[in-house]
């Protein structure tokens, strides 16, 4: 029993589909790798300034949509006659999250 297994993972078309299997996870991380290191080398033409400056705008936006969103709420709460509190338990929205 043991000699049958070794003897047919060990056959010459198995070998040959190992070899495959591995020549074809060889060229996928062959490909990851260069993809990555293309956008390493993206990453590290851009300006500090300019990621700086992208995420600084990233924030300003982040921070008008969750006014616009605090304002809403307040007007549900206003017109149920709730807390805004209860309002956000209501939706699922945690303390943090406000």
């Amino acid at each position: 029993m043991y000699r049958a297994r070794s003897q047919s993972a060990t056959s010459p078309k198995a070998i040959q589909e190992r070899i495959n299997t591995k020549s074809k996870e060889l060229e996928e991380l062959q490909a990851e790798s260069a993809n990555l290191i293309l956008e390493l080398e993206h990453q590290t033409q851009l300006d500090p300034e300019e990621i700086v400056k992208a995420h600084i705008l990233g924030l300003k936006k982040y921070n008008e949509l969750k006014d616009v969103a605090l304002g809403l709420i307040t007007m549900i709460a206003d017109q149920r006659q709730l807390r805004m509190a209860d309002i956000l338990k209501e939706m699922n929205i945690e303390g943090d999250e406000k």
